[in-house]
């Protein structure tokens, strides 16, 4: 985990670098002067990938500010496999949750680390694939590779974000129809 950290004060506000301002600066440093993220260290294995993502990105990217931090851990492993990495990485923290969605293969974890100086506690979602549990709108579905320091956006989420557009990241009849407070969540 590097601490280079390139100021948006020093990128220009003009739209092609907006682009690329999520690339140029430090995600993990952002994130770390809010939370205590120590716990990252624990998941070494190479497999594991490990993504911020959703309205954080979204607000970074807007150069908003934000509080709550989705963080996304991909490991192509069984459900208990995966549960067990991170449940050893995480105990020495106070989980405020977990809960295992068994159709979207999604198990999430809500925990505040201690030295935090945020009081909102992370969400921390554990999938086999970045596939499993799609974000609602393309402007959610950015994820930031943590370790390599790379952008994600497999739906277009920054050109609408440019544009002001709101769209569903999937069919918007299959998407809308399954969680219909996702309607409220567009106005908002």
């Amino acid at each position: 985990w590097s601490s280079d950290v390139c100021s948006s004060d020093l990128v220009p506000r003009c739209k092609e670098a907006r682009n690329d301002l999520l690339i140029h600066m430090d995600v993990y440093q952002a994130i770390a002067k809010k939370q205590d993220l120590g716990f990252l260290a624990c998941l070494e294995d190479p497999e594991i990938k490990i993504f911020a993502f959703g309205g954080l990105l979204r607000d970074m990217y807007l150069e908003r500010s934000w509080e709550d931090v989705d963080i996304r851990i991909v490991y192509n492993k069984p459900r208990d496999v995966r549960e067990q990495v991170m449940e050893k990485a995480l105990h020495n923290y106070n989980l405020e949750g977990k809960t295992v969605i068994e159709d979207l293969n999604l198990t999430v974890y809500r925990f505040l680390p201690e030295g935090s100086a945020s009081r909102e506690p992370i969400d921390l979602s554990l999938v086999s694939s970045l596939d499993d549990n799609v974000p609602d709108f393309t402007i959610n579905s950015l994820f930031f590779d943590l370790k390599n320091k790379e952008l994600v956006d497999r739906f277009g989420g920054t050109q609408d974000l440019d544009s002001k557009t709101i769209r569903t990241a999937k069919d918007p009849h299959v998407q809308l129809d399954r969680k219909s407070t996702r309607l409220n969540s567009s106005h908002q």
